[in-house]
């Protein structure tokens, strides 16, 4: 039997020419019985894309949060994972959204960017609360 898990993203920067496999938790959290089959599945899709694009490639792992469940500035903590991603391979919230905007200021942009349009969210919410929830 065949297992295949692909990376949540695979980004090429042009700039660099690295490729980026991230494995990226929204939640901030990695259930700590998943961190080692979350790190072998990387490490089999980086033999698969080197392999595939020759010797010269950069290839580079990642495990993200989109925030840090711990507080913005806060220590990210979560030992599990820590046994099997190093440091360098970690972005943690403000580091993540600086990495995809290429900014040093990605997670403001970010942040201000929801700030200005989240109405559209809540309206939407709303808009399906009506559609499929009885009124009470």
């Amino acid at each position: 039997m065949t297992r295949r898990h692909e990376a949540d993203y695979c980004l090429f920067d042009e700039k660099t020419g690295d490729y980026h496999l991230i494995e990226l938790k929204i939640g901030g959290d990695l259930d700590n019985k998943k961190a080692r089959s979350e790190k072998e599945a990387l490490l089999e899709q980086y033999c698969i894309l080197s392999n595939t694009l020759g010797s010269s490639a950069s290839v580079k792992l990642h495990f993200a949060t989109a925030y840090n469940r711990y507080g913005e500035g806060k220590p990210w903590v979560q030992s599990r994972v820590l046994q099997f991603f190093a440091k360098d391979e970690l972005l943690i919230s403000r580091d993540f959204w600086n990495f995809i905007c290429k900014s040093g200021q990605g997670y403001e942009i970010v942040l201000d960017e929801y700030k200005t349009n989240a109405h559209y969210i809540v309206s939407a919410l709303n808009d399906i609360k009506r559609a499929y929830l009885p009124e009470e």
